[in-house]
């Protein structure tokens, strides 16, 4: 299982409160994940002008680089034909297609962080206190960001950090970043069979190609690709695995009941000028196999999410059943 303890990463829940009845309609989070992207570069692009972080000179000291543009380093090895790399932040946001908020009822989303955007948590509370006077939804309702809570869904404890009244950030308490000893519970026995149920949208593609039948060996592809990426480039340390040995063991386990169904969300990307659409299954599939050797890169993942548009929250699945 390689040197996963190295894995860090940290989740956060922020509360924004309108003065206003609030509708958002459509997918809430290509709202935010949009709207934040751009409210986090004018927070910290000091050369706005420039079209991209690497025409600037400054790319390798500012937050907004790393955040959304961290470059692949010319002497690693790994995913060399990208231009860039998994983001190392999660948004858990709400996917009903219309959602009505006011002060009895106000907008909730989490954030999770991994490795070193841990250290950049600041940033994120400054943004979204910054998106949240602007204003959200067609008509810009003015919110407040009235609470942000670092949450350990191990041990079920909360700690406020942030006080909308002075505008403070506490420091994070070492138990609330988390590592895979931390989610490493009841993997030592022997397991052959588990049921995963896919909450938000999971974009898995294999041969080029989106498919939505989840087979294991996909599953495992998709984690390995995922968390060797953030180990790397955003924990500083190389996963030691033999990728070939597992996937190969991986395409002994077979899928023994599917309910699945293909989710589709439609998003307006400013960056290129389009309509998008983003797809993918939700639901339960239930696997059967030598699974124990396995359990490691599923439990991570849950707390990871797994294949495309993790930033907008898809990819999130839960361990529903293991015997």
């Amino acid at each position: 299982m390689g040197n996963l303890q190295n894995i860090r990463f940290s989740k956060y829940r922020f509360i924004l409160t309108p003065e206003q009845t609030l509708t958002l309609s459509g997918f809430s989070g290509s709202l935010i994940r949009g709207t934040f992207g751009m409210a986090f570069r004018r927070i910290c692009c000091v050369q706005r002008r420039l079209k991209s972080c690497k025409e600037c000179s400054l790319a390798e000291k500012c937050a907004y680089s790393y955040i959304f543009e961290t470059p692949v380093t010319k002497d690693s090895k790994k995913l060399s034909k990208n231009t860039y790399l998994p983001h190392p932040f999660i948004f858990d946001i709400p996917m009903d297609k219309k959602r009505i908020y006011d002060n009895d009822n106000p907008f909730t989303f989490y954030l999770t962080l991994i490795g070193r955007a841990i250290d950049y948590l600041p940033y994120f509370i400054l943004t979204f206190d910054r998106i949240a006077q602007s204003g959200l939804g067609r008509e810009r309702i003015k919110c407040s960001l009235s609470e942000v809570e670092a949450i350990n869904e191990i041990t079920n404890q909360r700690a406020k950090i942030y006080s909308p009244e002075k505008k403070t950030i506490k420091k994070v308490d070492s138990e609330y970043i988390l590592n895979y000893h931390s989610v490493a519970c009841s993997l030592d026995k022997e397991t052959e069979k588990m049921t995963i149920r896919f909450v938000t949208p999971a974009r898995l593609k294999y041969n080029g190609k989106f498919t939505s039948v989840p087979e294991f060996h996909i599953i495992l592809r998709h984690l390995l690709r995922r968390i060797s990426a953030l180990s790397f480039f955003h924990c500083g340390e190389e996963l030691q695995v033999d990728y070939s040995k597992l996937i190969k063991k991986a395409e002994t386990v077979r899928i023994v009941d599917s309910h699945t169904s293909w989710r589709e969300f439609s998003r307006y990307s400013r960056r290129q000028e389009q309509e998008m659409q983003l797809g993918g299954i939700v639901g339960e599939v239930t696997y059967e196999g030598k699974l124990k050797e396995f359990l490691p890169y599923i439990y991570l993942g849950k707390y990871l999410h797994i294949g495309k548009a993790t930033a907008f929250g898809f990819g999130k699945y839960e361990v529903v059943k293991m015997s």
